[in-house]
């Protein structure tokens, strides 16, 4: 008797014990998730959004239904740009509080922001069941309907911009809302006067005039695109994308002159970004500014000797000018500052190739790219720089079989490649197949001038006028101030 009572007197010290540790540790872990949430909530007030999430992550770890946390995580990862998560975040939080409206308008809002339009249009509707009244919510819906670019959704997003105006409603969205349906319509002048009175702090203003210059840019209205980049330009805090957009449009226009101006006004803004002045450097070379090309270079290579891109674009420069010969001796004085076994060594001796070939000496030329192929035997640029001394010596089948390997192992040059498969069937009296490998480049290519005109010259034997008219145009649409091909246009028309 005296044991069983002893017994049970020890199992419920034993089961005491049990529940005031277990007590004793949920309550240890609730302080710890609480400390690392609040840790995570004062590095999110200081705009330090990385360690935010590391520590917002340790409080989840103690309690992953921890609503608060969620929340801010959600918050975290949309600051730092990354989507994706922020959406599983705000997903997760709604889940807890399904009910609380502020959390599905974040969900909404950063699926928007991943172009899910449709979907975020589904989660903004949802809010506007459970609060008519929720404004955010409703211009969610209506910038959805519009960027949808479904007719009926944007025809519903009219006529309630439509009713919102009437009741008086002054969100300065609305006016953007109105003039993206505007330029939807093509009414082009009227959705310019429509943006122009947006608000500035819009954060979709600048997409909106975006949208309006490619529409203006489809009906070959040069002078109001560039307009719409200078706005846009003086608006934007980060300028520096959209100055490239607009210098990448100037260069597709052919406005040397405003391109060169832009240029130049960039390198001025940021002094000491060298990609700026490089660019302006290439801009130089490909306009034959040589001199201005070489001052600009050697001012950069003066400052970073050991910098074997400026030194390659010094090459580049003196090639292009018709200097082989100051050419090879920078390359060659290049070539010996390079410790030996280095992949740059190697860069350098296919460069050194490449302009004996240009030079017209392709024994060495040939000797220089056997030692690059003898090193690494899948080289590319050896491998081309053979393609072109085999059509020197008359081997087109070999050039021929070379070049179809490098048209299809490297895409993204592969223009240049058709170009020379072109070539090299044509030197071999296949003229069908050099007629299919010169139009394979100008389809991935449509602004080769070269193959262009190679082509032109092979359709115009078989009496094709009608495709050589097609090429033309086809050229003209990428570079449509090429004066020569303008005029050869107009002679067959």
């Amino acid at each position: 008797m005296n044991v069983t009572i002893c017994f049970r007197h020890t199992c419920t010290i034993l089961i005491s014990i049990f529940f005031i540790v277990c007590c004793g540790c949920n309550k240890l872990m609730e302080q710890r998730k609480e400390h690392y949430y609040n840790l995570g909530k004062q590095l999110y007030e200081n705009a330090e959004y990385r360690a935010a999430v590391k520590q917002l992550k340790n409080s989840l770890a103690f309690n992953d239904r921890f609503f608060e946390a969620l929340y801010l995580l959600g918050l975290c990862y949309r600051e730092l740009g990354q989507k994706e998560n922020a959406m599983i975040a705000f997903k997760n939080a709604s889940n807890q509080q399904p009910d609380n409206l502020e959390v599905r308008f974040e969900l909404a809002k950063i699926i928007f922001m991943r172009k899910g339009y449709l979907a975020a249009r589904f989660q903004a509707n949802a809010i506007l069941t459970l609060d008519r009244h929720y404004k955010k919510a409703k211009l969610i819906v209506l910038d959805a309907d519009i960027k949808s670019r479904q007719n009926p959704l944007v025809e519903s997003a009219s006529s309630d911009i439509d009713v919102l105006f009437n009741k008086g409603w002054q969100d300065p969205q609305l006016y953007r809302f109105a003039a993206e349906i505007k330029i939807l319509r093509g009414k082009l002048p009227e959705a310019e006067q429509l943006l122009d009175q947006c608000s500035k702090e819009d954060p979709g203003l600048i997409a909106a005039w975006e949208f309006l210059a490619e529409s203006y840019k489809g009906e070959f209205q040069y002078n109001r695109v560039m307009g719409i980049y200078k706005k846009i330009i003086e608006q934007a805090e980060q300028k520096q994308p959209y100055q490239q957009a607009f210098v990448g449009f100037l260069h597709e226009i052919g406005e040397v002159e405003k391109e060169e101006a832009l240029l130049k006004e960039m390198v001025k803004s940021y002094p000491d970004n060298l990609t700026l002045k490089l660019q302006l450097v290439n801009f130089f070379i490909d306009n034959g500014k040589f001199d201005e090309a070489s001052a600009a270079l050697i001012a950069e290579i003066d400052k970073k000797q050991d910098d074997l891109m400026l030194q390659k674009m010094l090459i580049s420069l003196y090639e292009k000018q018709g200097n082989l010969d100051k050419a090879i001796e920078v390359a060659q004085k290049v070539y010996a500052s390079i410790e030996a076994g280095s992949y740059k060594r190697v860069e350098m001796q296919n460069i050194i190739a490449l302009l004996y070939y240009k030079r017209g000496n392709y024994s060495f030329s040939r000797t220089l790219v056997d030692s690059v192929l003898k090193q690494n035997p899948r080289d590319v640029e050896a491998h081309f720089t053979l393609c072109k001394l085999q059509m020197k010596e008359g081997n087109y089948v070999d050039a021929i079989s070379r070049l179809r390997d490098l048209s299809v192992n490297n895409p993204d040059e592969s223009a240049t490649y058709y170009y020379y498969l072109g070539l090299a069937h044509e030197l071999n009296g296949e003229h069908i197949m050099a007629e299919k490998a010169l139009a394979n480049a100008l389809d991935k290519s449509p602004g080769h001038k070269e193959a262009l005109l190679k082509l032109i010259g092979i359709l115009e034997e078989k009496g094709f006028a009608s495709a050589v008219e097609h090429r033309l145009q086809e050229y003209l649409r990428v570079k449509p101030k090429d004066e020569d091909i303008q005029a050869l246009l107009k002679s067959i028309q």
